[in-house]
């Protein structure tokens, strides 16, 4: 994302109108990569009133957003997914299905309740239900604790998470 939001930042105005433009919506919908890109990009690029404003940006950043984006959803503790996984490894098997209810109906609350313009959390619930809701396959050990450095990791991690998928205000 960083390489392309340089590559965008030093082109000149011609160069610009030919890159593809993202709705301000959309990435208002990313307090990190909203972050990044009002950082690098500067002078108040998603501050728009303008509902239909658009920001032109080299594919590489685009890229890196949606990364942002997917890699994000990907670790919500949901369903069959890596964040699914890490949930089930630092809560166990019963806990980590309350968490993984709780985080679907939290999902389903702020896409039909309108947080969520762009509806990627309706949707992405609704596919996590219907394709990934297959029990885990038991672990060789689910006995032993994680330790305090897999621990740390999955809070960052669940950090990590939260910054990408609450919206910029």
């Amino acid at each position: 994302m960083y390489v392309g939001l340089e590559k965008t930042a030093f082109m000149d105005a011609a160069e610009l109108s030919q890159l593809p433009g993202l709705p301000v919506q959309l990435l208002r919908s990313s307090s990190l990569g909203g972050g990044i890109i009002e950082y690098l990009l500067g002078d108040g690029i998603l501050l728009s009133p303008d509902p239909t404003a658009t920001v032109s940006l080299h594919p590489y950043a685009i890229a890196g957003f949606v990364g942002i984006m997917s890699n994000a959803l990907a670790l919500l503790p949901a369903g069959n997914t890596d964040g699914g996984r890490v949930a089930h490894a630092v809560l166990g098997r019963s806990l980590s299905r309350v968490l993984q209810g709780f985080t679907l109906l939290l999902l389903v609350i702020v896409g039909i309740f309108g947080a969520d313009e762009s509806n990627i959390l309706l949707f992405y619930s609704l596919f996590v239900t219907i394709w990934q809701r297959e029990p885990e396959m038991p672990c060789k050990n689910e006995v032993d604790e994680l330790d305090l450095a897999r621990g740390a990791v999955a809070i960052g991690a669940a950090v990590l998470v939260a910054l990408a998928l609450v919206p910029l205000s």
